[in-house]
């Protein structure tokens, strides 16, 4: 994920669920992005906007770059932009 971003994501929190997922929350304003590492090793992102409503879910394999869209998401989320 980070190779696909320009820029420095922030820190997000992160937490462990009972059922071994791995659950990593930006929150900035009306932005939520959550990215889920299940414990098969699938992921999953998140993301709403709490003014618009927006919601979007996505499939992801963390190996390969994210989508534009997806990408354009993580903007509010970034620390600076190269």
């Amino acid at each position: 994920m980070k190779a696909s971003v320009q820029g420095m994501l922030a820190v997000p929190d992160a937490g462990i669920s009972p059922d071994g997922e791995v659950l990593f929350l930006w929150k900035k304003e009306a932005h939520h992005f959550e990215l889920e590492v299940l414990p098969n090793g699938q992921s999953e992102l998140f993301y709403i906007n709490h003014h618009s409503d927006e919601m979007w879910e996505y499939d992801y394999d963390v190996a390969t770059t994210l989508p534009g869209e997806v990408i354009h998401q993580l903007t509010p989320f970034l620390l600076y932009d190269n």
